[in-house]
């Protein structure tokens, strides 16, 4: 199929602006009309809606809509769906100082909101089409995303059927390489605002969003002390869907962390196994699972829950090695303008320590270092998968608020300056660096190209 060309518009005010925010990042609301993600009464404990996905999946095959196969397996909905990006819940708010100077805008303007539980191979697929129809009315769109929302996004620009939908994009604390720190969500459960109950373990295990954070076994990020290994599984060669293309960042975090930590070993365990889970008592499996109360398929009796689990985790797991695999630089893809932003300032939670001192059912969360990032997402996830060319950008905001950043306006300027020109990156620009070294300030310029530093 022959890749479209980009049509750009050079006036910055007839470029479209598209907004795609992060996970929990849109409401939801039922059938009815009724808010059920996130109401202040929801964020205070005072009401519980049922956010839990049904655990049923069915194949599709031969789908014309879906040429790619990307949604192989889909997952049953139920009568939830996405309304808008949160602007705030009571008095605090998510994305409401950046929603409210982009609805001011002298130009074509779009918010993608979608629904942050279900595959995001899914979300890609509604936000192609989404694309699709903005682009047919105003042309290659600007696409500004957050978090989560950036893995949907970049794989539609790592399509090379649909690069020329976008005139640019930035990503802001996008976690393009996987984490571990999900698990804790999962495994020890987070209270959203002062609600323990409406995104707890139960709920996370059924949205299948959610699997697309996990390491893949080549990416160890729990770790046991060597007195404690256990004898070493033979485990197959990665294949393509699950092999990780490490940065130069991770691989010397990597290797930094093991010099420093003579006492420690990899722990082996494959969070794409749902065995694993079960075996090693991961999440739910840490817990009374089979009498907790599960959306079962119609017809399905109470000892079938085990097998109904494992399945839905298996379906689950699949989408989500099949959404890693479409982040990797593709060199048939002329990438538009993009650029990231992300964090080095702050502790950021990266590795578990397996029955440590401070261990909840078997996993330690806290006594091991964390690495550098905006809190949530470390500086080393945040980068572009290696070999795609992006300019990166530094904040000292935190992850929930990365887009409060004023130079986040200078950036999407500087972007839409670029024109969308497919050689953008080899454009060089003198970059003037000011540091303090042993208390004297230090003037030095860099020329570069691809990544540059501001």
């Amino acid at each position: 199929m022959a890749t479209a060309q980009r049509i750009l518009s050079k006036n910055p005010e007839e470029i479209p602006l598209i907004f795609v925010p992060g996970v929990k990042g849109s409401s939801l609301q039922d059938k009815n009309g009724k808010k059920v993600w996130v109401s202040p009464k929801q964020a205070f404990g005072l009401e519980d809606p049922h956010l839990d996905l049904p655990l049923e999946w069915y194949e599709v095959h031969n789908d014309p809509e879906d040429p790619d196969g990307h949604l192989r397996w889909r997952q049953m909905k139920d009568d939830i769906v996405p309304r808008k990006p949160i602007s705030k819940v009571a008095r605090f708010h998510i994305y409401g100082k950046w929603l409210k100077l982009a609805r001011k805008l002298k130009r074509p303007y779009f918010e993608f909101a979608y629904d942050w539980r279900r595959d995001l191979n899914e979300g890609s697929h509604l936000f192609r089409k989404f694309l699709e129809n903005v682009y047919e009315k105003h042309g290659p769109a600007q696409v500004v995303t957050h978090s989560m929302g950036g893995l949907v996004v970049f794989s539609v620009v790592n399509d090379p059927k649909y690069t020329h939908l976008f005139h640019n994009v930035l990503f802001a604390g996008s976690p393009f390489s996987q984490e571990i720190g999900f698990l804790f969500d999962m495994h020890a459960g987070v209270p959203n605002g002062f609600n323990n109950h409406i995104l707890d373990p139960k709920v996370l295990f059924t949205c299948a969003s959610g699997s697309a954070f996990y390491p893949f076994h080549d990416n160890p990020k729990v770790f046991v002390k060597k007195e404690n290994v256990l004898p070493t599984r033979q485990h197959p060669e990665p294949d393509h869907l699950h092999t990780t293309m490490h940065s130069d960042q991770e691989i010397r975090h990597h290797e930094e962390f093991l010099r420093d930590h003579p006492d420690l070993a990899v722990f082996d365990v494959d969070f794409y196994d749902p065995n694993d889970w079960i075996q090693h008592k991961i999440g739910i499996f840490s817990m009374d699972y089979l009498n907790m109360q599960w959306k079962l398929p119609s017809g399905a009796k109470k000892e079938d829950t085990e097998r109904i689990l494992i399945n839905h985790m298996s379906r689950s797991l699949h989408q989500a090695a099949h959404l890693r695999r479409r982040l990797r630089f593709d060199p048939n893809v002329a990438y538009p303008p993009m650029a990231m932003l992300k964090n080095s300032t702050h502790p950021t939670f990266a590795r578990v320590l397996r029955d440590g001192p401070k261990a909840i059912r078997g996993f330690d969360f806290e006594t091991l270092p964390k690495t550098e990032g905006d809190i949530r997402v470390s500086a080393a996830s945040a980068t572009l998968p290696r070999g795609i060319p992006c300019e990166e950008y530094t904040t000292e905001e935190e992850h929930a608020y990365l887009l409060d950043d004023p130079q986040v306006w200078r950036i999407m300027d500087k972007l839409n300056n670029y024109a969308g020109d497919p050689e953008w990156f080899h454009k060089t620009e003198i970059t003037i660096v000011r540091r303090k070294v042993e208390g004297k300030t230090v003037t030095s310029q860099h020329r570069e190209h691809v990544i540059r530093v501001l």
